[in-house]
């Protein structure tokens, strides 16, 4: 079954948006617009990626209320994400990042689920660990490239002359926190869901927290993140995905971060 057609899940079916207990401490954020956040856009920068559990949530935004603002759009603080990744028929991208390959690209498109705006993203990391991102406005539905679409993917990666093919899908909630003096986001995810052709696996309790900078020192963030037991952790929403669901993909690498997740959350998978 074609990615794109196969049934995606409700992204409010499996939200925190209607836990009040977990989320009360971002009504006290100060928020911040899209507009407000072109300070921080860092589309070159340094990630660090954190791993949890939900249940870290509510102590963790209420230990971080004063010291960050929040996204907030039209009254919402936490968005729903709809990611669509591509790679060769071999899984190029895929088994570069399994081998450790430093310099290496994803290529996806992403909606934002609650504005409908999406986006066709090449996202590049560097062998000097700074990751770039670019972008440009597309149809998340499309099947297939535009004539601007390929250009693009020619012009910032390097897989233009490459056939690229749907391959997973991910779901999963955001908050974004940003720190205006230190030029730092943060991102919090939550309700991690993952579907390839005609299977799906659903990470309910996982989170996974991104602190975004111009470099990689440490933050009052990373010692916040700390305190509540939520670890720096190497983690790829799309090799996780794929080690969960694909067959005939290389894992062993991954093996390790598989066996952790589960330990934070079960994972179900439904064929």
């Amino acid at each position: 079954m074609n990615p794109l057609t196969f049934p995606f899940h409700n992204p409010r079916s499996n939200s925190l948006q209607h836990d009040s207990n977990i989320l009360l401490p971002l009504t006290a954020f100060r928020p911040i617009s899209l507009a407000g956040m072109e300070e921080v856009a860092l589309m070159s920068r340094v990630d660090t990626k954190y791993v949890g559990t939900i249940s870290a949530l509510h102590g963790l935004l209420s230990d971080l209320v004063g010291k960050h603002h929040v996204l907030e759009l039209e009254g919402r603080r936490q968005f729903s994400y709809q990611n669509v990744y591509y790679d060769t028929a071999d899984r190029t991208m895929y088994h570069d990042h399994h081998r450790g390959k430093a310099r290496r690209q994803k290529i996806r498109k992403r909606l934002y689920a609650d504005s409908g705006l999406s986006f066709l993203e090449v996202k590049s990391k560097t062998n000097t660990g700074k990751t770039l991102k670019r972008r440009m406005p597309s149809g998340f539905e499309d099947a297939t490239f535009t004539a601007e679409e390929r250009a693009f993917i020619k012009q910032e990666s390097d897989f233009g002359n490459r056939d690229l093919v749907q391959t997973l899908r991910v779901s999963f909630d955001r908050i974004t926190l940003v720190d205006l003096e230190r030029a730092e986001r943060v991102t919090i995810d939550t309700a991690l869901r993952f579907s390839l052709e005609d299977q799906r696996s659903v990470a309910s309790e996982l989170l996974v927290v991104e602190v975004k900078s111009v470099n990689a020192r440490h933050s009052d963030m990373h010692r916040t993140l700390l305190s509540h037991n939520i670890r720096r952790r190497q983690f790829s929403k799309y090799c996780t995905g794929m080690a969960l669901l694909a067959s005939g993909v290389k894992q062993n690498l991954f093996l390790p971060r598989l066996r952790h997740i589960r330990t934070l959350s079960p994972v179900e998978t439904i064929t």
